[in-house]
């Protein structure tokens, strides 16, 4: 069964971002001399806003893009509950998404994050209403001035003198 959202056209990641405190937009930095941006810890977890990453101690956590902007919503939200409608508006907007599309996208961003629905340690499912982001965060906002936001979303050379192998990549 497919059903259409209804919300203001917008792209995901804009409606994402809109009436939230200042943040790096996806498509690159505003004019403006500093950005303020976030980093969030939870757990043994870091979510990075400048980068868009999630971390472990050991490594990149690799996410889907619909996954990472669940996260950043429910975080940026997590003092209230986030009903299923305000995400689906949010993050698919007018695009139509069958009905389990959302619940596929929170059961990634528990995966994600080394939660599931039995634990809900992180993200709390309150029955018929919403999800709700439940692990303590620590919210680290940091200053970073458009060239360093040039130099860290720079390509990088491979330091060793071996090529790459053909399946080497972000999602690795």
């Amino acid at each position: 069964m497919k059903r259409t959202t209804t919300a203001i056209q917008q792209s995901s990641s804009e409606a994402l971002f809109a009436g939230s405190a200042p943040v790096l937009p996806l498509g690159g930095p505003p004019s403006d001399e500093f950005v303020r941006v976030q980093v969030y810890r939870f757990g043994e977890f870091e979510l990075d806003e400048r980068c868009l990453e999630l971390r472990d101690p050991d490594h990149c956590v690799s996410v889907q893009p619909r996954v990472m902007e669940l996260l950043v919503y429910l975080i940026r939200n997590r003092e209230r509950l986030v009903t299923r409608q305000e995400l689906l508006d949010r993050l698919w907007g007018v695009v139509a998404v069958v009905d389990n599309a959302l619940t596929t996208a929170i059961c990634e961003a528990r995966k994600a994050v080394g939660d599931n629905h039995t634990l809900q340690w992180a993200i709390k499912t309150i029955p018929r209403r919403g999800y709700r982001f439940v692990a303590l965060v620590d919210a680290v906002s940091v200053s970073a001035c458009r060239s360093e936001y040039a130099v860290a979303h720079a390509t990088k050379p491979r330091t060793s003198g071996r090529p790459s192998p053909p399946w080497s990549g972000p999602w690795r």
